[in-house]
């Protein structure tokens, strides 16, 4: 009798605390083992996230642009790139453990489940994959694409897992309903043309639209049509406007009453579930909402293409709640973690956005567009690019009311000595510009010092040219200026061998004849080798360290001039084969990232950027 009795109140306290705290035994089904976080594609994580200070943990390099969304599970991280390779990687470093090769790009995002990661290649072919071995299960053929005269297919659909069944669009014109196991097909349904979009799944009822215009609520079962829906682009001809305005490429998300996605017609639509009656749509005055939404508290979050801005509307009515523009059309798709919203662009860059005001909190740069769509996980942002890359972005993961934005500089003046030409130097300067650094010419450059010394801010300050002046750095009686400031936790970086302090002029021609690091080596305590010109100690090969490739650096180059012994530095981030540090950190007291930052740019790096920038941001 006790233990019955015993049973039956265990059984009513389990239900009451179901009742009382049903969110948080939700918030414990958060999945990263499928495309948009599960087959509602809620596009909502909970997790930790990156509130500030996003800096480069890992990056990984393929042969082709990198549109898929990853999965991660067992410690690893899946994605798929255009060089037709699906990869398995470490999830803490980045390393390939293994890759699988098929016939033709993919851009599906991977779903995982047990040990089977299933993604679709452009070869048209459904793939099954072990996630230990990377070794083929099975693999199913997804018909023959129908003709498209349209630009802009670069989506296409990624597998949802429900239960023991899979179910995939196709350029066919079919969803298909397989078994997870074998691969077998249980149904197909035929659409009005090619099915790019992700289908969500809930309650045996599968959601998906076709490229015509036509979103459809079908049995998840046996593949009935439930109910179909005509969005606004059915109506119309694309010949008449010169490109797609009919397609829906959005993959819909679900809340228990209302299914809504994006059309190329330029609405978001939000429709009863189950009538299928449009309850609300949201204007986008043509632009094609190609990005598909995530929800969290309340909000809808999309994107859109020509009209350049990402958008939150209220999920009740659809009204707008606020709008973040940017430069370029956005066709990734938003990703909320504890009120921020992540989302790619088509302008190299990856936005976090205040949730509740749309307001940027950061932005990461890349080398090419961003179409994909970024995960979170475990404070971490995962996100591709179109320049190859899968990146690993890591940061401050606690929100911190008393955080401020860096102040962010860069140095300069035109050079008028023989042989310092500013051509690449001159090319940085407007990158860094255009990622928000303010240029400070030599007055300027003096406020901006002193008032950080005073206020203690986070910044930083580029020297792209050779050019230090030297009412900053020399003074006979007190400590240089910018010395002061470096001791004040502040951060100099410097883009090239020899600053003009080691010079030695003519002073007939003007012209630089002799190199002399003494008023050089006081100011930064550190000690140069040589002060030879004849050949400026010969061209070593630089190769990053493992303390680099966490500051972001990538690769290796030809190294002259200015290389130290690596005891004169408080950080070692590339070193030449004579084992010198030819790019390093001399920190003078402040936080890790701080204090004066000797890099080494040639004109083949200006292609990576990204990597630089994240070098010079790091510790910020």
């Amino acid at each position: 009798m006790k233990i019955k009795h015993f049973q039956t109140l265990l059984f009513l306290t389990c239900t009451l605390l179901f009742q009382l705290f049903p969110i948080v035994f939700k918030a414990q089904s958060t999945d990263f083992t499928s495309f948009r976080g599960g087959p509602r594609h809620p596009g909502y994580y909970q997790t930790k996230a990156v509130h500030h200070s996003p800096r480069l943990k890992w990056s990984f390099k393929t042969e082709g642009s990198v549109q898929s969304a990853p999965a991660i599970k067992d410690n690893m991280i899946f994605f798929g790139s255009a060089d037709g390779n699906f990869y398995a990687n470490d999830l803490q470093t980045g390393k390939e453990k293994w890759h699988f090769k098929t016939n033709a790009s993919i851009a599906s995002s991977p779903s995982v489940m047990g040990n089977v990661v299933y993604f679709t290649s452009r070869d048209q072919h459904c793939y099954a994959v072990d996630i230990k071995t990377g070794k083929l299960i099975w693999k199913f053929h997804l018909g023959k694409e129908l003709p498209y005269d349209w630009a802009f297919d670069n989506i296409i659909s990624s597998p949802t897992i429900a239960g023991a069944m899979l179910y995939v669009g196709s350029g066919d014109g079919y969803v298909y309903a397989l078994d997870s196991k074998q691969g077998k097909i249980k149904w197909k349904f035929k659409t009005q043309g090619r099915v790019r979009s992700s289908a969500a799944v809930d309650n045996n009822i599968l959601y998906i639209g076709d490229t015509e215009g036509y979103f459809y609520a079908l049995n998840a079962a046996n593949g009935q049509k439930i109910w179909a829906f005509e969005t606004e682009g059915v109506k119309f001809k694309n010949e008449d406007w010169g490109f797609d305005r009919k397609a829906i490429i959005s993959s819909p998300v679900l809340t228990d009453e209302l299914v809504i996605f994006g059309c190329r017609d330029g609405f978001m639509y939000a429709l009863d579930r189950k009538s299928g009656q449009q309850v609300w749509r949201m204007d986008h005055k043509v632009s094609w909402v190609m990005s598909s939404p995530a929800i969290a508290n309340g909000k809808v979050f999309v994107g859109s293409s020509d009209g350049q801005f990402v958008q939150a509307v209220d999920l009740k009515n659809g009204q707008e709640l606020w709008r973040f523009k940017v430069t370029a059309p956005v066709w990734s798709s938003p990703t909320a973690a504890e009120g921020i919203v992540y989302i790619g662009c088509a302008d190299n860059r990856l936005y976090a956005l205040n949730a509740e005001t749309g307001e940027k909190i950061w932005r990461f740069r890349t080398n090419a567009r961003i179409l994909g769509t970024p995960i979170v996980a475990d404070g971490l942002v995962y996100c591709g690019s179109d320049d190859g890359y899968l990146y690993a972005i890591t940061g401050d993961s606690q929100a911190d009311p008393a955080y401020t934005l860096p102040e962010k500089a860069v140095f300069w003046k035109e050079s008028t000595t023989k042989g310092l030409a500013n051509t690449f130097e001159n090319y940085i300067k407007d990158y860094l510009n255009g990622e928000g650094y303010t240029v400070l010419d030599t007055n300027i450059l003096e406020d901006f010092l002193r008032k950080r010394i005073q206020d203690h801010k986070p910044s930083v300050i580029v020297f792209p040219t050779q050019l230090i002046p030297a009412s900053v750095a020399i003074d006979s009686v007190n400590t240089p200026l910018i010395r002061q400031y470096l001791n004040a936790g502040g951060k100099v970086v410097l883009l090239n061998a020899l600053p003009t302090l080691v010079y030695v002029y003519d002073p007939a021609t003007g012209q630089p004849v002799a190199i002399n690091f003494s008023k050089m080596e006081p100011i930064f305590d550190i000690q140069y080798n040589g002060n030879d010109t004849r050949g400026h100690g010969g061209t070593y090969y630089a190769g990053v360290t493992e303390e680099g490739k966490k500051w972001g650096l990538r690769g290796g180059w030809l190294n002259r001039c200015c290389s130290v012994n690596p005891d004169q530095v408080s950080t070692v981030l590339a070193t030449d084969e004579r084992g010198n540090a030819s790019a390093g950190v001399k920190n003078y007291g402040g936080r890790e990232g701080t204090g004066l930052v000797q890099l080494r740019y040639v004109p083949e790096t200006l292609s990576d950027m990204a990597s630089l920038l994240a070098a010079i941001e790091f510790g910020l």
